[in-house]
């Protein structure tokens, strides 16, 4: 089982480094325009003030929250509000869809299923090598904000680090269960990516239209983004009411439904 985790990290590898890379990338292009654009600090909260409230609570923006107050604030709305989550969903479905799905869909499942390895063992290795990839990406993308803030000389808040990294990893392996649910259940690639994905733009949505209408404001529960709010972890470290049950709950009832669904069906090799 060991050697399929390590197995399963190193083809995996390309696709971890690209995303990490593009990740670090946007982190590294924000702490370095922050320094500039903190001088027009208040001229874009004037210019926020002019938005209907709700058009930008629905895109996360607070307009009593200057956003160039410091650089967990800027990075909040400017990168985990959106581009981290865009990252995000497309590493955890590229993942899951090849995980088991791909290699349905290729013929190379056999390959697996002639190991000295039961279905337990195998989807396990699967999703754990999956999760410690998550993990580092995770790490790696958050706290190489600190790094970023020591090259430009910028203050950083440490305290909210570790919680902003805790909040983010829940939010992609939530993603990544949902997604290899469906893995396990199509043997096409195709299906594996295209609905775990039209499932997390719905959400995206969900929150969009709640925040635009106030009669429709409950549709927000419906949504991971209700419940991972950048800027209430990452700046005022305050985690959003039922998160942990939210993304735990998730991730559990969703990992179990594909292990099942995995050990019970028919696989043609």
């Amino acid at each position: 089982m060991q050697s399929l985790i390590v197995k399963t990290i190193k083809d995996s590898s390309l696709t971890f480094f690209i995303y990490l890379t593009v990740s670090i990338l946007f982190i590294w292009i924000f702490a370095s325009i922050f320094p500039s654009f903190k001088n027009m600090g208040e001229q874009f909260s004037e210019m926020l003030k002019n938005y209907p409230p709700g058009l930008l609570k629905a895109f996360g923006y607070d307009a009593e929250m200057p956003i160039f107050a410091n650089i967990e604030t800027f990075v909040s709305l400017e990168n985990f509000s959106f581009m981290y989550q865009i990252l995000v969903v497309g590493l955890a479905v590229s993942f899951s869809s090849w995980a088991i799905a791909g290699q349905i869909e290729k013929k190379t499942m056999s390959l697996l299923l002639s190991l000295p390895l039961d279905r337990f063992e195998i989807f396990a290795s699967k999703y754990l090598s999956a999760g410690f990839l998550i993990l580092i990406f995770n790490a790696a993308t958050i706290y190489s904000i600190i790094l970023f803030c020591k090259i430009y000389d910028l203050d950083y808040n440490l305290a909210n680090y570790h919680k902003m990294f805790l909040s983010s990893f829940l939010f992609s392996m939530a993603i990544y269960s949902i997604a290899i649910f469906f893995s396990a259940v199509f043997r096409d690639k195709g299906k594996a990516v295209f609905i775990p994905t039209g499932i997390v733009v719905g959400m995206y949505a969900l929150t969009v239209i709640s925040g635009l209408k106030d009669n429709l404001a409950d549709l927000k529960y419906g949504s991971f983004f209700y419940y991972f709010k950048a800027t209430d972890i990452f700046v005022k470290g305050i985690y959003p009411d039922y998160m942990f049950l939210v993304f735990s709950g998730t991730i559990i009832f969703f990992s179990t439904l594909a292990l099942i669904i995995f050990s019970k069906r028919d696989i043609s090799v």
